[in-house]
C-alpha cells in the first residue's frame, strides 16, 4: 500500500510538473534609423606660383572629398577665409612690408546625392589671383589664408 502511495504521489507531481512549465510565445519588434549625414575625409589644399613677370593669371586647383549616407542630399559651401569674407578672399603676408593678394575660389557651392560611406566625391576647387593683383606684391614666401568649408545634409 505504501508502494501505491509513493507511485500515486509521484505521477500527481510529474502531472503538476507538466502544467506548470507551458510554452509561450510572443514577438520582438526590432526597427532600426540610419542617421542622414555628410563628412568630409579629405582636403588637397590650393598652392599658387605668382611670378610678376607674367601677364597671365595665375590659376591652382585643390579638392575636398566628402561622402553622404545614401539618399541624403549634402550642400558644400565655401565660407568665409581668414582675410576675408567669401567670396572676397585674400592671401596675406606677414613679411615686411606686409601685403596682401586678392584671390576667387570656384565653384563656392556644390550638391550631391550622396551614395553612402563607400561612395565618396572629391570636388575639384579651383583658385585664380587676377594678374593686375600681384604684379605689384611684395615678394614674400609666407602668403597663407584659410577658408572654411562646410558640408550639411
Amino acid at each position: 500500500m505504501k508502494r501505491f502511495f509513493a507511485v500515486l504521489i509521484a505521477v500527481a507531481l510529474f502531472g503538476v510538473g507538466v502544467v506548470a512549465s507551458a510554452a509561450d510565445t510572443t514577438s520582438l519588434a526590432v526597427s532600426g534609423t540610419v542617421v542622414g549625414t555628410c563628412k568630409f575625409t579629405g582636403t588637397s589644399g590650393i598652392s599658387f606660383s605668382l611670378d610678376p613677370n607674367s601677364s597671365a593669371a595665375a590659376t591652382a586647383t585643390g579638392s575636398v572629398t566628402y561622402w553622404c549616407t545614401k539618399g541624403q542630399v549634402g550642400t558644400m559651401t565655401m565660407g568665409n577665409g581668414q582675410n576675408g569674407t567669401s567670396p572676397t578672399y585674400y592671401l596675406k603676408s606677414t613679411g615686411t612690408p606686409a601685403d596682401q593678394v586678392l584671390y576667387s575660389l570656384s565653384p563656392l557651392t556644390d550638391s550631391y546625392t550622396g551614395q553612402g560611406k563607400s561612395t565618396a566625391k572629391t570636388l575639384t576647387i579651383t583658385g585664380t589671383v587676377a594678374n593686375v593683383d600681384y604684379i605689384n606684391a611684395a615678394a614674400h614666401s609666407d602668403y597663407t589664408d584659410s577658408v572654411t568649408v562646410t558640408i550639411s545634409p
